[in-house]
């Protein structure tokens, strides 16, 4: 038998130079709890948090309007990714001691640290996605729904009435989050604020058949359906690291369904949360 070994506290340097992975939800459950715990007491830190995520957001609306020549985009694309990379090998290195990164980055890291050096043409950001694990359809949102899922931490607004979560969601997304309702099929246990890269998203819980099963809100905008997936019946339907995950897109909004359960079962749960006939 195994015990949970006490909460380590992160130092500054650390959180510094983990920001990004917790950005993009590569931390795992307990690496979340030590990066928010710290959080908590570092006014400094929290600073710097919201200073980058509002950087990665300038960035991402300015990305489609700059008239930069192609030459000068491919150039500045490669310097900011190869500097990412380092910084994020760099941020792993440490906490991999630290037992804060999830088993399947830290698996990678011992063993793909080869794999972003060995010199085989292989750019980057490619070695990268090898690094951190890349889903069946190559898309973010599933791959974070994962990461997400897979984390034990707490709710901030407790179920199991979904106009309650509904409510406490007011004022806290730019968007009115839709609470699915799955009525039989689980339980509503609460939710919480997430995000997905550097945008704002809902993260709620559910119980079904003893199991856990996760739904993530987001602006679809953000994050389109990939435009050559095959969608049965408007749903995506991925399989990332032993998890069913369906994707779909509703009145402007982007849901995932996470969860163990069969992927008929989840088919229906989300038929059922979505109203979808």
């Amino acid at each position: 038998m195994t015990g949970r070994s006490p909460m380590n506290r992160l130092d500054c340097e650390t959180v510094r130079e983990s920001v990004d992975l917790y950005l993009d939800g590569e931390l795992d459950g307990v690496g979340m709890v030590e990066f928010e715990d710290h959080l908590g007491r570092c006014g400094a830190c929290r600073d710097r948090l919201e200073s980058r995520r509002e950087t990665k957001e300038r960035l991402r609306s300015l990305s489609g309007s700059l008239a930069a020549p192609s030459s000068l985009k491919s150039r500045l694309r490669e310097g900011v990714r190869a500097r990412a990379s380092h910084e994020r090998r760099r941020a792993r290195r440490r906490l991999v001691v630290r037992g804060a990164v999830g088993g399947g980055v830290a698996l990678g890291l011992a063993l793909g640290i080869l794999v972003l050096s060995d010199g085989a043409g292989e750019s980057s950001e490619e070695a990268r996605g090898e690094v951190a694990g890349m889903t069946a359809v190559g898309s973010p949102v599933i791959a974070q729904a994962v990461a997400w899922h897979r984390r034990e931490i707490p709710v901030e607004v407790t179920g199991p009435v979904a106009d309650t979560v509904r409510a406490w969601f007011d004022g806290k997304l730019p968007y009115e989050v839709d609470v699915p309702e799955i009525g039989r099929e689980g339980n509503l246990l609460g939710a919480r604020l997430s995000h997905i890269d550097a945008q704002p998203s809902a993260h709620i819980v559910y119980e079904v058949d003893g199991r856990k099963l996760t739904v993530m809100v987001f602006d679809a905008r953000e994050f389109p359906l990939p435009g050559w997936a095959s969608a049965t019946d408007g749903l995506l339907i991925d399989n990332s690291s032993g998890y069913n995950v369906v994707m779909v897109q509703r009145g402007g909004l982007g849901y995932t369904f996470t969860s163990d359960v069969s992927e008929e079962r989840l088919r229906s749960i989300v038929y059922r949360g979505l109203a979808i006939r």
